[in-house]
């Protein structure tokens, strides 16, 4: 029986994207710790009794929580989970084991971003400042609400997320099943419960797209990333039958 891969954000510490992110959750955690941890010894020090010792070290620890722990845990959970696939035949059995939508885009025209949110004018550098939104946190916090998990293909180098929103986990596949991505990319289309496209140039989306529009069963359940929140909750709704589109 083939192993089922985990995901981990652990590849973000040598990932040039997320590194300083997991650097940062891991420098504030630490600090917490650390205070926690040696804050008693000094209490001790200065004779503090054990009875006054559990308590104190209760407060300090919740006292220090949010400014440390908490957002520590916000720059960690911002870092979008990763897979890695080995093999086909786990690559296979990956995707028949979930319920996911599936995201398919061009590399070399995305851009994480739906608009903006004006934040007001800046009188340091004179000008309205604005804050982007995530797209691909979008189509994350939506399919997450029917249950669903949002996946992408993924390889070192794709465009990076804006924002410390839910993001897609990111399915990367092994050197070894690179000749074989088009399969795995079919098998992933089948058993997605919706599939969202982010159009743009590229030899690799205009494939995958001429595979959604010659397949019917693929096109009603594929929509532009522009409809995700009117199209994408009503696919969401009803179960893909797979049985329909023979996988090659």
């Amino acid at each position: 029986m083939s192993r089922t891969p985990k995901a981990s954000r652990w590849y973000s510490f040598t990932d040039p994207t997320y590194g300083r992110r997991a650097f940062g959750a891991a420098f504030f955690i630490s600090i917490w710790t650390a205070t926690v941890c040696l804050a008693p010894l000094g209490m001790l020090s200065e004779g503090m009794s054990l009875a006054s010792l559990v308590p104190a070290t209760a407060l300090l620890g919740l006292i220090t929580y949010p400014p440390f722990v908490a957002f520590g845990r916000f720059l960690w959970r911002s870092i979008p989970r990763r897979i890695t696939l080995k093999n086909l035949n786990e690559a296979l059995h990956f995707f028949e084991d979930r319920r996911f939508v599936l995201v398919l885009w061009a590399t070399r025209d995305y851009e994480d971003k739906t608009g903006q949110t004006p934040l007001g004018w800046n009188k340091d550098s004179g000008q309205d400042e604005y804050q982007d939104h995530s797209w691909d946190s979008a189509v994350a916090s939506v399919s997450r609400r029917y249950g669903c998990e949002s996946m992408r293909l993924y390889q070192p180098g794709d465009p990076h997320f804006v924002g410390n929103e839910l993001k897609s986990t990111l399915v990367y596949c092994s050197s070894d099943l690179q000749s074989r991505w088009k399969q795995v990319v079919k098998h992933a289309m089948a058993y997605a419960q919706a599939i969202v496209l982010y159009h743009g140039m590229g030899p690799g989306f205009e494939w995958e797209l001429e595979q959604v529009q010659s397949e019917p069963f693929l096109s009603r359940k594929a929509i532009d990333a522009a409809q995700v929140h009117d199209a994408l909750p009503p696919l969401l709704a009803k179960h893909a039958d797979t049985d329909e589109l023979t996988i090659a």
